[in-house]
């Protein structure tokens, strides 16, 4: 915790896909997932610097930033919602980090927005501006 305190402390501004060579993993890179992409960047971006630090401080476990580019920063999306139950289930997940490889996972919360809602997860019809406002019963 005393860590997390001081992550950021004395670091400059800094962007996170600056920072690292971020890969997404094939289901949150496709289209069908550019609500989710871009709702996770959004909040990101907008973060203040100390709060930024405290997020890559989460993902690699460092307090720390590498030189830009030298280290990669994965998000992958490793689970699978079958039914209703599981997309109830995702919904109340939190975000998970893997910080020796310096992976972040993320549940697939708009598929499992989608599902619960009966709404098409490629975004037929769906604003992504709506993502955020969103509720499941």
């Amino acid at each position: 915790r005393a860590a997390a305190a001081r992550a950021g402390a004395g670091i400059d501004d800094f962007d996170v896909r600056d920072t690292f060579r971020v890969v997404l993993d094939d289901e949150l890179a496709a289209e069908a997932c550019a609500p989710l992409r871009c709702a996770l960047w959004s909040v990101v971006d907008a973060w203040p610097r100390h709060r930024r630090a405290r997020f890559v401080h989460f993902v690699t476990g460092s307090d720390r930033l590498p030189a830009p580019g030298t280290e990669l920063l994965r998000v992958e999306m490793p689970f699978l919602a079958l039914g209703p139950k599981d997309h109830k289930k995702t919904l109340g997940m939190l975000p998970q980090a893997h910080t020796c490889e310096n992976i972040l996972e993320l549940p697939n919360y708009w598929r499992s927005m989608c599902a619960l809602r009966g709404a098409d997860p490629c975004g037929e019809g769906e604003d992504p501006a709506h993502f955020a406002a969103l509720k499941v019963s």
